[in-house]
């Protein structure tokens, strides 16, 4: 105990080199464990950037349980209706989106059924990812992807 206490400089009010090297020490260690794993590492590398009333039509190879969506917004952030539909001709509104935050992970809980989700653009928007989960948390693989009538 003596070593730290002659080490830390207590019977001196001033501080000298050590303390601030000791000083610098703890911030720099504070830093480096305050910022490993901060944030997401996962980030979708393109975006689809959409005009008002643009659509997107995701299909699933059946009719499936739809309990949760995870998109990725880009830098306008994403504002769209989700609808959703059994046989692709009419659908039924599920909830809006007011994607105010930028470059970030939403999760929604919608409770839906159906074989296909539809995206309708209220504004100018930018999306990059969009995962589709049904009751049990499994991942639903889609099968097409379609934009205003053009196939991706």
């Amino acid at each position: 105990m003596s070593k730290i206490k002659k080490y830390l400089n207590e019977n001196n009010n001033k501080l000298n080199i050590k303390d601030y090297i000791t000083i610098l020490v703890i911030v720099i260690l504070y830093g480096v464990f305050s910022f490993i794993n901060l944030g997401s590492n996962i980030c979708p590398n393109t975006f689809y950037d959409t005009n008002l009333n643009e659509e997107i039509i995701f299909e699933f190879d059946g009719i499936y349980d739809i309990s949760k969506i995870k998109s990725f917004s880009g830098n306008y952030g994403s504002y769209y209706k989700v609808y959703s539909s059994e046989d692709g001709d009419e659908f039924r509104e599920i909830y809006e989106v007011e994607g105010n935050s930028t470059f970030a992970w939403k999760e929604d809980n919608i409770n839906t059924y159906g074989k296909y989700i539809k995206f309708k653009f209220t504004k100018e928007s930018s999306l990059g990812e969009v995962y589709f989960y049904n009751n049990l948390e499994k991942l639903i693989k889609l099968s097409m992807v379609s934009e205003n009538n053009g196939i991706y």
